[in-house]
C-alpha cells in the first residue's frame, strides 16, 4: 500500500475526505422550514470551507510531491510532502474544532 504507484489514488482519497467537510453544509441548505426549528444554533460555513480547502492543499503537495521534486535529496528528513500534509492535516483539525 505505501507504494509510490498508489500515492496519487491516496491523495485522491484525502481530497475526496476533504470535500466531504461539505456534506453537513448540503444538508442544512436543504432544510425544510419546519425542521429549522430543531436547530438552535447559527453554522458558519466558513470555518468547514477553510479547513476542507487546507486539508485538499495538503493533499495536492501530498500527490505532486512538491519540495523533493524540486529539490531532491534536500527534504528527507524535514520539510517533505509527507510532513507538510500531516501540518495541514492537523491545522485543518484546529479549524475546525474552533
Amino acid at each position: 500500500m505505501g507504494t509510490p504507484a498508489l500515492r496519487k489514488v491516496r491523495a485522491l482519497m484525502y481530497i475526496l475526505l476533504g470535500l466531504s467537510a461539505g456534506f453537513p453544509f448540503i444538508y442544512l441548505s436543504n432544510m425544510s422550514k419546519d425542521d429549522e426549528k430543531y436547530i438552535n444554533q447559527k453554522y458558519e460555513w466558513f470555518p468547514w470551507a477553510l479547513g476542507g480547502a487546507i486539508y485538499i492543499g495538503g493533499a495536492i503537495i501530498y500527490g505532486l510531491r512538491i519540495p523533493e521534486r524540486w529539490f531532491p535529496k534536500t527534504f528527507d528528513i524535514i520539510g517533505s510532502s509527507h510532513n507538510i500534509f500531516h501540518v495541514c492535516v492537523v491545522v485543518a483539525c484546529g479549524v475546525h474544532f474552533n
